[in-house]
């Protein structure tokens, strides 16, 4: 498969998130039939050859363990996930846990390929030099004949995807401690996010930005640019998955610092945040950063390929973004001061600490 796209001049890769999966490929026009006709053919007959099965199983336990157990900060994210979602599907890694890539077996996975990789599970985008009408017939022609899933695994899949499954259900304010290779501590500081489709994830996008994007932001202000700064780093990050999200700051401290006065500094910083930090100013140079990213973002096709499938995949229509600009642009100051308050004010977010001293 990749000799044939790199004999064309292209390329290919994958990833995968708790949301999606999803294989692109970059090549000339001339090429696209051939990629149709390959991607149909990878659909309806995978091999899934055993010496690739086990060789790429190797990979995926090299990915783990450069990710997690060999990453201070990779393994504080997987328990910064695993405390906030526990109990719903988020609650772990996306790469899976080593017991169970031991046990995968060729078959489990051709099961799987067949039960989900069908066309009414999938979105193909296509962007570049072509005729909408030209290709579509080609798509129509290779992948039209393929069968949908069946009834059960529609109905597998709408029981698995109620949101009611995924609503936290963690204790907010407890302390994690973990022991790994930082020589100095690192943490994180988490509170109860909101899905990418509602409007309160559109504004926790705005206020995440405000308090921790760039060195002008405020909890940089306040704990790394300064004249007596405690942090060697510090930044705020609003993750909205498709039925919920996760607010978080994270920062690693400077040599002498006391990681518990660091956590009180930071819970009582974000309280006063609300009133402090957030502005009219603040705000607009937000919402001036969005835009730019925006058409930076859709700058080449393949950025534009990407725009537009995650559009289709989670708010089911691949042109939202009107509809997104202007939700991003209606947010007013008192949306995102309620947010903050809604967030920060008397409550306690969960704190994990990693370092190599912790357990002493």
């Amino acid at each position: 498969f990749d000799s044939l796209i790199e004999k064309y001049g292209g390329s290919t890769n994958a990833y995968t998130n708790f949301d999606s999966t999803v294989y692109y490929e970059h090549l000339p026009t001339a090429a696209l039939n051939k990629i149709i006709d390959l991607e149909a053919d990878r659909i309806e007959h995978l091999l899934l050859e055993k010496n690739a099965f086990e060789s790429e199983r190797k990979v995926i336990f090299e990915e783990r363990k450069m990710r997690y157990e060999n990453s201070p900060r990779g393994k504080l994210y997987l328990k910064m996930m695993q405390a906030v979602f526990k109990g719903t599907p988020y609650g772990g890694s996306v790469i899976g846990s080593v017991d169970d890539l031991k046990k995968l077996t060729q078959e489990q996975m051709r099961s799987f390929f067949k039960r989900f990789y069908t066309p009414d599970n999938a979105t193909i985008v296509i962007v570049g030099d072509v005729k909408a009408e030209d290709v579509m017939k080609e798509v129509i022609k290779r992948f039209g004949h393929l069968k949908s899933s069946t009834k059960e695994t529609q109905e597998y899949k709408k029981e698995k995807n109620s949101p009611s499954k995924y609503t936290h259900r963690a204790k907010f304010g407890e302390t994690i401690k973990l022991k790994g290779k930082s020589e100095l501590p690192m943490f994180m500081m988490a509170f109860p996010g909101k899905p990418i489709t509602t409007k309160d994830g559109f504004i926790m996008d705005m206020l995440s930005s405000i308090l921790g994007d760039g060195s002008s932001s405020y909890l940089n202000k306040q704990f790394v640019v300064n004249k007596k700064p405690k942090l060697s780093s510090i930044g705020a990050a609003n993750y909205t998955l498709k039925y919920n999200g996760v607010f978080f700051i994270q920062g690693e401290l400077l040599p002498g610092q006391s990681l518990s006065k660091i956590k009180r500094e930071l819970s009582s910083a974000l309280e006063k945040s609300c009133s402090s930090a957030i502005s009219k100013r603040s705000l607009q140079k937000t919402k001036n950063q969005y835009l730019a990213r925006y058409y930076s973002d859709i700058e080449t096709n393949a950025g534009v390929a990407e725009f537009l499938g995650l559009r289709e995949l989670f708010h089911g229509d691949y042109a939202f973004y009107e509809k997104e600009l202007e939700i991003y642009k209606n947010i007013t100051l008192k949306d995102v001061m309620g947010a903050c308050e809604t967030l920060f004010k008397g409550k306690k977010g969960t704190f994990l600490s990693i370092w190599k001293n912790h357990g002493k």
